[in-house]
């Protein structure tokens, strides 16, 4: 990453790559057998923001990997049947567009950290915002904790039992401080 130029897109179609990103990261998620995607699927989000960090496209390339993320990880909420309430499939087409907005403050944090002081002390806050932005997300009245990405390592028992210490989110952190170091 030392060799990427801040200034310069690091993927040819940044869009689809960061999609695919989101997609593999919402697989990872049960009842799919897929929760070591987790461990690696941030990675191409973080490589490809890097080329935008002062363009107007970095919220839109966020915005493209959560919402995909939000949409594998979460497609049962709107109810994909014949006979469900059209409200329910209105509510969940709003929850599907709007959510991925509550995920962005780490993404925006990690912007300006990395402008001002560097790649490695921006991912060390990155880890650190995402895994308080879970945290933070699963209080309240709009809480939703269904997207802590400690969940997709239930079949990994030594990082599941670590939840008995800190619940979810210090496997969270476990799994985005992995991403972090695979980012380096």
């Amino acid at each position: 990453l030392y060799l990427v130029n801040v200034n310069t897109p690091t993927f040819k179609h940044p869009f689809l790559v960061v999609g695919v990103a989101g997609l593999c990261t919402g697989f990872a998620f049960a009842p799919l057998p897929l929760g070591p995607l987790a461990l690696v699927a941030f990675v191409p989000i973080l490589l490809a923001i890097e080329g935008y960090l002062e363009s107007k496209s970095f919220t839109a390339l966020v915005y493209t990997f959560l919402f995909c993320f939000h949409g594998a990880a979460n497609w049962w909420v709107m109810s994909w049947q014949r006979e469900t309430d059209p409200y329910l499939m209105m509510a969940g087409a709003g929850l599907w567009l709007g959510h991925p907005f509550f995920l962005m403050p780490a993404f925006w944090l990690y912007r300006g950290v990395r402008r001002r002081v560097g790649v490695n002390f921006a991912l060390v806050f990155f880890v650190v915002a995402w895994t308080a932005f879970e945290w933070l997300h699963s209080l309240g009245d709009l809480s939703y904790p269904w997207l802590a990405l400690g969940y997709t390592q239930l079949s990994v028992p030594s990082l599941a039992q670590s939840a008995d210490i800190g619940g979810v989110w210090l496997v969270s952190l476990f799994v985005i401080a992995e991403i972090g170091r695979a980012h380096v």
